[in-house]
């Protein structure tokens, strides 16, 4: 903190941006425990199942992101965005509207889903016992989530990276004692990340229980997180546009090994990206929400993910030979296809952060990034669908690159540009 503060007085940083070094100090702390118990325990999972079992779980995992959309129906996005720029006193109501709003969508999704698994499971074209993974894993993740969303919301990063370590221990605790046991498979590693996922959450929300206590909704408050959430919605879908179809697809082209070793090449590279993004933008985020300037801020962050590209691409390219080296001989890697899947990383990383950029401008900002991410993500489901069957492995990555490039330059167009400029001209009048 000390150094922070110097570094503030030096460079004389400003308001936000010293919020947001502030947050990520905590949020990259965390993350980096986090990680590093968390990505060392799935590495070795991976290796004890072989890239068969490995396949299975990743089956399991795609399948949850088709789950997360009437799951969580955009609302956590939705409190992350309006819950910055209220007072402490105005919190409490919509904290509580957002919650029982959630509840609703938890309980009415996770009841539907079961009753219909049969229906859902050939849907998405895997087998029913595939499809309950997928569904308990949906369940531990209800209770986290949304608890983490509020605490991104009010800005207390500390908490936010207590959540983190938590989970993280729960969960390598957990492999641990699976490993002792000699019971590493593909269900109960699922049933290890849902009790992470739940446990964790369930803390979250106990120390948030006067929340809970608003048993009335405001009409006004309710119209705004309904309609900012609907938008949202779409947005989760374009997110389960671009992560699943290559695992699904490959399914139907692939045998098991082959999709454990296409999700290790997703796992050390584009989920890698992911998880620089999740580290970001709970930081990133609330801040953009309530920063005047964004034409500004769009160029700085245009600036940042360019200037470091080269460094960021070596980055990712390091990270991914590490990962297969610790996976082992059972999961061989081609220098063609870690550079396609080293680029399609940073790609992810760049699209994703000007995502989250775009929300922070409102409901039009929203609209914007979910028409775009639409696109984008049926874009790269057409993709796979054309190059799986003949690529395999890199035709999944050469997918996610073209069709996230595509995503990057369309928030560059003219129009997207315009309304960052009048959103910065009717926050900060000259």
């Amino acid at each position: 903190m000390g150094a922070l503060n110097s570094l503030s007085e030096r460079f004389e940083i400003g308001d936000r941006s010293w919020d947001f070094l502030r947050g990520l100090q905590w949020i990259a702390l965390s993350a980096f425990v986090t990680r590093l118990l968390t990505g060392t325990a799935t590495v070795l999972v991976a290796r004890w199942m072989g890239p068969a079992g490995f396949g299975e779980v990743n089956l399991a995992l795609a399948v949850t992101f088709w789950i997360q959309v009437p799951l969580f129906s955009g609302i956590p996005t939705s409190l992350m965005h309006y819950l910055p720029g209220k007072s402490f006193e105005e919190r409490g109501i919509w904290e509580a509207t957002g919650l029982w709003l959630l509840c609703a969508t938890i309980c009415v999704t996770l009841a539907l889903s079961y009753v219909f698994r049969n229906v859902w499971s050939h849907l998405v074209g895997v087998n029913i016992s595939i499809f309950n993974m997928s569904l308990l894993w949906s369940a531990g993740f209800a209770l986290y989530f949304p608890a983490t969303s509020l605490l991104n919301a009010r800005e207390s990063y500390k908490s936010r990276a207590l959540a983190e370590v938590i989970l993280a221990i729960i969960f390598a605790l957990s492999i641990i004692a699976l490993r002792a046991t000699g019971h590493v498979t593909a269900l109960t590693y699922i049933i290890t990340l849902a009790l992470g996922y739940g446990v964790t959450g369930a803390i979250i929300l106990t120390r948030m229980r006067s929340t809970f206590s608003h048993f009335f909704v405001r009409s006004e408050i309710f119209k705004a997180l309904g309609i900012y959430s609907v938008i949202a919605t779409f947005g989760s879908l374009s997110s389960a546009l671009f992560n699943s179809p290559a695992r699904l697809i490959a399914a139907r082209h692939l045998s098991l090994p082959e999709i454990g070793l296409l999700s290790a090449y997703q796992g050390g590279s584009i989920q890698m990206a992911a998880f620089f993004i999740g580290i970001s933008s709970q930081v990133f985020f609330p801040i953009a929400s309530r920063t005047p300037d964004k034409q500004k801020l769009m160029k700085k962050l245009t600036r940042v993910v360019l200037l470091f590209g080269p460094l960021t691409c070596l980055l990712f390219g390091v990270l991914l030979e590490l990962y297969f080296l610790v996976l082992g001989k059972h999961y061989p890697i081609t220098l063609k296809t870690l550079i396609i899947f080293v680029f399609a990383a940073y790609v992810a990383l760049w699209y994703g952060l000007l995502t989250w950029f775009l929300a922070s401008l409102g409901r039009r900002g929203v609209l914007i990034s979910v028409i775009i991410g639409m696109f984008s993500g049926i874009l790269n489901l057409l993709l796979c669908l054309f190059l799986v069957p003949d690529l395999h492995i890199q035709g999944a990555g050469l997918a996610y690159v073209v069709s996230s490039s595509i995503g990057i330059a369309a928030c560059y167009l003219p129009y997207v540009r315009r309304v960052v400029v009048q959103k910065s001209l009717r926050e900060c009048p000259i």
